[in-house]
């Protein structure tokens, strides 16, 4: 959890990500099916409409919560949350793909309703990057942290010892 496995480092596996801002490519892990399927829990039953998941998959995420969109937000920790705890107690089991759209879709309506404002939208995103790029107009990759300039001071606070 502290950084990319040794699947990254020492084997050289995983994703790989490419970007024009990017001095060099940046290796990261890349879960196996098996893991994701660890993840959420998959309980295979034979066939695709009988298959179960403790968690919803972020696939199902993305075609029936009106919470999700390509970002983690307030709404899906929200859900998320509902679901482990709901889990835990015993209030709930692992669901199919049906269960999880109908359980995903009540979600997106009445008093868990995503709220106004609580889903990033395009123009957020361009928002801060031209912030950013406003105030750091430096690149920062490849640079060691005492050599990245910032525009205010920053206070460490002190714990009192």
């Amino acid at each position: 959890m502290s950084g990319p496995s040794s699947q990254v480092t020492v084997h050289h596996r995983g994703g790989v990500a490419v970007a024009p801002f990017l001095d060099m490519p940046v290796f990261h892990d890349q879960l196996s099916k098996q893991e994701v399927e660890l993840i959420h829990s998959y309980i295979p039953l034979g066939s695709p409409t009988k298959d179960h998941w403790a968690f919803p998959t972020s696939e199902l995420f993305e075609e029936f919560s009106n919470h999700w969109h390509g970002e983690w937000n307030q709404g899906c920790e929200q859900i998320m949350g509902n679901i482990a705890h709901s889990l835990a107690s015993g209030s709930l089991t692992p669901l199919t793909r049906r269960e999880w759209r109908e359980y995903l879709r009540g979600n997106n309506r009445g008093e868990h309703a995503p709220a106004p404002g609580s889903v990033p939208r395009d123009s957020d995103f361009s928002f801060i990057e031209n912030t950013l790029a406003s105030s750091f107009p430096t690149k920062w990759h490849g640079c060691h942290i005492r050599d990245i300039f910032l525009p205010e001071d920053f206070m460490v606070p002190s714990s009192g010892n």
